[in-house]
């Protein structure tokens, strides 16, 4: 990158969907649309970037990702085609996607538990790792830290996908992960002089009207 020049990523996390709002854990398994406020929260989103001069954009291939990303592309009068990468669907909960939330809470805070003491291979039920979501993202990764530089791109992914992501991005341990929380529609914004990283914001939801979170 010549000097003086920043690049900037945007990491994204997709609107609320209807098993958010019903606390129904998805994962890659439950492909749910937008409720009506993830629709809302979409359009709000794409507000948000309609003075920001995106190069490219790239969505997960899961509905409630790509129904996240249309916003995206009516707020720029419909000039970017959304590339969809495969790899970026959302860590797999095994055999607990398509399981509300509070019935099997404690499942789950056992996996975190075990991430936030570093054992970062172990996978929900019958599902995934973050080791295994990473692997599955890296070259990815590389080849967004080779596009950032080069202008402006949004990625429109998903929760907990996107916390491998930013941390691959970053350089950090997989146990860093808690720190870039994903709210629905969220942005998280990074910048590149080409050498490293800046993280310019995390989690921001200011250009949301209702704020909203969910699991997966």
């Amino acid at each position: 990158m010549p000097r003086g020049l920043v690049g900037h990523l945007y990491v994204l996390r997709h609107g609320q969907t209807t098993c958010n709002a019903d606390q129904v854990i998805q994962g890659p398994r439950v492909d749910a649309s937008l409720s009506e406020l993830g629709l809302q929260q979409a359009a709000a989103l794409g507000s948000a970037f309609s003075s920001t001069p995106l190069g490219t954009l790239y969505t997960s291939p899961l509905t409630r990702a790509r129904q996240t990303t249309q916003g995206l592309v009516e707020a720029t009068g419909g000039t970017l085609a959304p590339e969809v990468v495969p790899e970026l669907y959302e860590m797999d909960f095994g055999s607990l996607c398509g399981q509300r939330l509070p019935e099997v809470r404690l499942q789950v805070q056992e996996v975190l538990d075990a991430w936030d003491l570093g054992f970062v291979d172990t996978p929900f039920p019958g599902g995934e790792s973050p080791v295994l979501a990473r692997l599955r993202v890296q070259a990815f990764a590389r080849r967004l830290h080779d596009e950032v530089a080069s202008g402006s791109v949004a990625v429109v992914a998903h929760g907990r996908i996107n916390r491998v992501l930013v941390t691959t991005l970053l350089g950090l341990p997989l146990t860093a992960m808690g720190r870039f929380p994903q709210d629905n529609a969220n942005i998280t914004h990074l910048e590149t002089d080409g050498d490293g990283w800046t993280v310019r914001r995390v989690n921001d939801t200011s250009h949301l009207a209702s704020p909203s979170g969910g699991f997966s």
